[in-house]
């Protein structure tokens, strides 16, 4: 509300936390510190113990082309809530960034590799098409697994279904399938019951599947996916 009566763009709202969140990182980075340093830092600091590691300490920003013209992600996400039509993905700044070597010895220790229901273009991109990971990610012992983020043709949270629509691409699991082997070694993908039809063709990718109940609407439902898919790990190692 401050920055508003200053006459500043006050369309992204943040929260003591967040704003806190932004300040301190902001000045630990200028300061010199690595992004994987800063929020070790920041995550030890609220009490979080589980190893949280950004893909890169280099800068890459996601830039969207549309209909709009070529928007920072913010904007498009939280301003124009991801209205605009999408025409093709950007991210800046990637070639000169590379996978930490904090996250590759954590890929290499992995037992198995999950890559949620996110969604794959705005989400999962930026990671895979760092240069190397997509090769080392091929390369490890550990099996690698995606979970859809589609179910019944619909993106249960976020633009993924629409985003899709506006590409030209099918909005089915098997399209998100088919679009992550192309870019990585997909050994095992999870699908929702309600698109269990789409089983066999998900495995003439070369990529074993899994249907199961992958809606989450409470603890005990994610409890409950997380231990399918560590199981359907193990059955592929």
């Amino acid at each position: 509300d401050q920055v508003a009566k200053f006459g500043g763009e006050s369309w992204f709202r943040l929260g003591d936390r967040d704003l806190g969140t932004h300040l301190v990182r902001t000045q630990h980075l200028k300061s010199g510190a690595e992004l994987t340093e800063v929020i070790f830092e920041l995550k030890s600091s609220v009490g979080i113990t589980a190893a949280i590691l950004p893909m890169s300490d280099q800068p890459v920003r996601t830039m969207v082309h549309s209909n709009e013209g070529v928007l920072a992600f913010q904007d498009y996400f939280v301003r124009r809530r991801c209205e605009p039509r999408l025409i093709r993905l950007e991210f800046a700044g990637i070639d000169a960034a590379r996978p930490s070597p904090q996250v590759l010895d954590a890929l290499d220790k992995a037992a198995a590799v999950i890559l949620c229901p996110s969604n794959p273009y705005l989400s999962l991109d930026p990671i895979l098409h760092l240069p190397g990971m997509a090769d080392h990610l091929s390369s490890l012992d550990a099996p690698v697994i995606a979970v859809s983020p589609i179910v019944g043709g619909l993106a249960l949270k976020g633009p993924a279904a629409k985003i899709m629509a506006e590409l030209g691409v099918e909005v089915s699991p098997v399209a998100v399938a088919r679009h992550l082997a192309q870019q990585i070694r997909l050994d095992g993908f999870v699908l929702d019951e309600t698109d269990a039809a789409s089983e066999a063709v998900v495995e003439t990718l070369g990529v074993a599947a899994l249907v199961t109940d992958t809606i989450m609407v409470n603890h005990a439902s994610k409890v409950r996916l997380a231990q399918n898919v560590l199981d359907f790990a193990v059955s592929l190692a």
